[in-house]
């Protein structure tokens, strides 16, 4: 196995293959029912509640679109990717089958590594992309808890301070990454030493040699 194979496989476990929930229709209804027809402190008191209620229903809708709209535009991010890391497999396969011949020469392996190498790229940018898609959908997920009523009548709950959100952003961009990669350095010499050694400059594995012990150009 290549490190683009690995690199391969990696964004497709890391994607998954289920698809993002349906969103719960809304039940809120409209408004309040109709107060009966009587006068007092009772009667406009109750207005003045039903009032907010109405004001608290709207707040709940939007919130509740807003997420409804997140979820449809998250399962749009997943299916992008997924059809793009098939894109990029079936572009490698077919390179990899032209190439792989000419492979037991100096240029025929280096033209195959740098061809891998060009799918890794493509894979990793990939991969940066949807994360930074998702994230930007989250923060739209939490501006839209924040606005949403307490049951004390108070203003919404507050999310973490935003240099919490940027580490923890940093660290979830990082680690996308390297669950990508994290098999590269890994499969430099191949599945059960068939296929060509991946040179230092990929992996960092000693110099690749011939099955002769003969080191490569």
């Amino acid at each position: 196995m290549y490190p683009a194979d690995s690199v391969l496989l990696g964004a497709r476990q890391l994607l998954g293959t289920m698809m993002s929930p349906d969103i719960v229709p809304s039940e809120f209804t409209m408004q309040s029912p109709a107060h009966p027809n009587w006068e007092g402190t009772g009667s406009d008191q109750a207005r003045i509640a039903g009032s907010r209620l109405d004001s608290k229903r709207r707040e709940m809708r939007e919130a509740h679109r807003t997420v409804a709209d997140v979820l449809t535009q998250s399962q749009q991010v997943l299916f992008d990717a997924r059809q793009a890391v098939e894109a990029a497999d079936v572009a490698w396969q077919q390179d990899k089958a032209m190439l792989e011949p000419y492979a037991q020469t100096a240029r025929g392996y280096a033209t195959l590594m740098k061809v891998g190498q060009r799918t890794i790229n493509e894979v990793t940018d990939l991969i940066n992309k949807t994360v930074r898609q998702y994230e930007s959908l989250a923060e739209e997920v939490f501006a839209a808890a924040k606005a949403l009523p307490k049951s004390d009548g108070s203003e919404g709950g507050a999310r973490s301070s935003g240099s919490e959100s940027g580490q923890v952003s940093e660290s979830g961009n990082r680690s996308a990454v390297q669950m990508v990669s994290s098999e590269t350095s890994q499969s430099g010499a191949g599945s059960s030493g068939t296929g060509p050694r991946v040179p230092p400059s990929i992996v960092g594995t000693p110099r690749p040699v011939w099955p002769n012990g003969v080191p490569k150009v």
